[in-house]
């Protein structure tokens, strides 16, 4: 619909029935008819109706459905609230929400109810699209619909403003270098995390966790409140993650700073981290790049060490290892996992088995297979629950010794 229709008998009629029974200020009343003309505020619409209709003005501070909520004192006052509560977060979008008093809600409806409400929003709508633009010409900052970095909520009811900071998102690769080092922060199960002898008051069963490694650095820089950490799978506490390192992406929570050097940051996390972890941030990402992270289990390149009850000949060794290459296995949840999770068969492809070093009673084997293997079990045989298994080809109970992931089959 063009101008022209806000002049229209039809629209006038129903202006006209409602401004004898309410007095609506012009953004009131153009509201009722906001998906009419383009270009043009609802303050604009209810000044051309009201022309049409050769009627007075009603004063803002005077209309009874928002008691004075747009008028351009109250419109800056909250404005200058906004800048102030947020001049400490560095942010280069927004987004503006809002709560109003039940009472103007319900007289809203009671209004569009005999209205019409075909051509009409909300008052919230206007409220947040009107002290957007003000807060955006007052601060340079730009209105975003979609994942902005700060919702504002309003409350009109208390003068209260809630804001709402979105998370940073970080990608990269971690090496963890050493052995006896959690992915993520393991709270004490005796205190909850507070603090007790159990833990010696730390609150964590390790003193230590890939994630508070890379976390905690972050969160001094981003000025953040906490962290956490979404990666690509996990490896066993007593296992490294070497050669290309594990995809992850980090979550700092309610941050003060948005835009921090990555390579500076990478510097002090690996500095500080003394030899345990090392980590590559590669770009800034979205809760998008976090989807994809967990849904995908890509496959890994595995190095172990692998003892032998007794002497193993080496060539039933390679023989046995040959039967596993391109084998599809059947593997039960594992006996030491299986209190924490459900007792599920899953079927996992071994496309890769050889032998690096051969010592008799100990060897060095190298197997690629796909993502969410157990590979302890796959050479252990866990009591039968993983088919087929290294133990059983040789006819010789074997047990890992020592495990390292080399290789996270994934492109950045």
């Amino acid at each position: 619909m063009f101008v022209e229709d806000l002049r229209s008998p039809k629209i006038l009629e129903i202006a006209r029935r409602i401004t004898q029974e309410y007095k609506l200020c012009n953004h009131c009343l153009g509201r009722i008819f906001a998906r009419i003309g383009h270009g043009m505020t609802n303050y604009d619409r209810g000044k051309i109706i009201r022309e049409a209709l050769s009627q007075e003005e009603v004063p803002i501070k005077d209309c009874e459905l928002c008691n004075g909520m747009f008028s351009e004192e109250n419109l800056m006052r909250y404005a200058k609230m906004i800048i102030e509560k947020t001049q400490e977060i560095e942010f280069y979008s927004f987004l503006i929400g809002s709560r109003f008093d039940s009472e103007v809600l319900m007289k809203e409806e009671e209004i569009l109810n005999k209205a019409g409400s075909m051509y009409a929003e909300s008052i919230k709508m206007e409220f947040n699209r009107e002290l957007g633009k003000l807060v955006s010409k007052l601060t340079g900052k730009k209105g975003k619909v979609k994942r902005p970095d700060l919702t504002i909520i309003v409350d009109t009811r208390f003068d209260y403003l809630e804001i709402i900071i979105a998370p940073v998102y970080i990608y990269g690769r971690y090496k963890k270098l050493v052995r006896g080092i959690p992915q993520s922060k393991w709270l004490c199960p005796y205190c909850g995390g507070v603090g007790c002898e159990k833990c010696n008051y730390r609150g964590t069963l390790y003193e230590t966790s890939v994630q508070e490694l890379i976390g905690d650095v972050a969160l001094e820089l981003f000025k953040g409140e906490g962290h956490r950490l979404h990666a690509m799978g996990r490896e066993d506490i007593d296992a490294r993650m070497l050669g290309n390192g594990r995809p992850f992406v980090l979550e700092i929570i309610r941050p003060k700073r948005r835009s921090v050097d990555l390579k500076a940051l990478e510097k002090k996390i690996n500095a500080r981290a003394n030899g345990k972890i090392e980590v590559r941030l590669i770009k800034y990402a979205t809760y998008d790049d976090v989807l994809r992270i967990k849904s995908y289990n890509p496959r890994k390149r595995y190095r172990a060490v692998v003892v032998f009850e007794k002497f193993v000949p080496e060539e039933d060794l390679i023989k046995a290892l040959e039967t596993l290459n391109g084998a599809e296995i059947k593997q039960w949840t594992p006996l030491r996992v299986l209190h924490r999770r459900g007792n599920l068969l899953r079927r996992r492809k071994i496309y890769e088995a050889r032998l690096i070093e051969y010592k008799g009673h100990e060897a060095i084997i190298e197997l690629y297979t796909d993502g969410g293997t157990y590979i302890k079990e796959l050479v252990s045989g866990d009591m039968g629950r993983t088919t087929p298994n290294l133990s059983d080809l040789l006819g010789v109970q074997a047990n890992v010794k020592e495990l390292d992931v080399i290789e996270v089959d994934w492109r950045d």
